[in-house]
């Protein structure tokens, strides 16, 4: 909306800040197999607001085992909170038998839809990372490349650029690249450092890497 400051004669170190104004569209998110905070199965709310879904009570002979975030796997917890995006959005929780063994290990999901703001030159990735109780997340981002990709996107990859999280209290996070000009094509793959109970540090990534080219259908 513009800057908190005049600027116009600097005279002395200023440190100005941007005003935001939330843009007032209404997306649907749809609940399967559970409910939101107030006990309903869809709701809508604005852009980057929190919705927090909680996981029904299993049928007998089965358990909650994961979400599903349009049909990508997120989250092991059966009260999980993310963020709507700029997109109507479904959540589902899924129950597996109680025979079936827990799959309790750390995971990071780059969602598969990047938002591109074609005005301000910006691409902005979600990523939502995974840490059972009793691992601790370390770091947490997301790596960006813009140049062909002959190899697999590690935080090894030769003159990428990793955008870190900076609250490691959210499960769900924004990596935003600035100063994109159309058709510049940039790939894009989370990733996840953390230390189990033994104290051991792993890294793993998301399973899918995005390429999105700026301003393209």
């Amino acid at each position: 909306m513009g800057w908190d400051s005049d600027f116009t004669s600097v005279i002395t170190n200023m440190v100005i800040s941007a005003i935001y104004e939330r843009l007032q569209d209404i997306y649907l998110i749809e609940v399967i197999g559970g409910t939101l905070s107030n006990g309903a199965s869809q709701g809508q709310y604005l852009y980057d607001m929190p919705v927090t879904v909680k996981a029904n009570t299993p049928p007998a002979g089965f358990r909650f085992d994961h979400w599903k975030l349009d049909g990508v796997k997120v989250s092991t917890k059966s009260t999980f909170t993310f963020f709507m995006s700029m997109c109507d959005m479904a959540v589902e929780a899924v129950f597996v038998e109680d025979s079936t063994p827990h799959d309790n290990t750390s995971f990071i999901t780059l969602i598969d839809y990047p938002m591109e703001d074609t005005e301000h030159g910006t691409i902005t990735f979600t990523a939502i990372k995974n840490v059972p109780s009793g691992f601790t997340p370390i770091e947490c981002g997301v790596i960006l490349y813009d140049s062909e990709l002959e190899n697999e996107l590690t935080l090894d990859t030769e003159y990428a650029y990793t955008a870190k999280a900076i609250n490691m209290k959210n499960d769900m996070f924004y990596a935003r690249k600035i100063n994109v000009s159309s058709g510049e094509t940039w790939h894009a793959r989370a990733y996840l450092i953390y230390r189990d109970t033994n104290g051991t540090v792993y890294t793993v990534y998301s399973e899918n890497t995005i390429s999105h080219t700026f301003g393209g259908k």
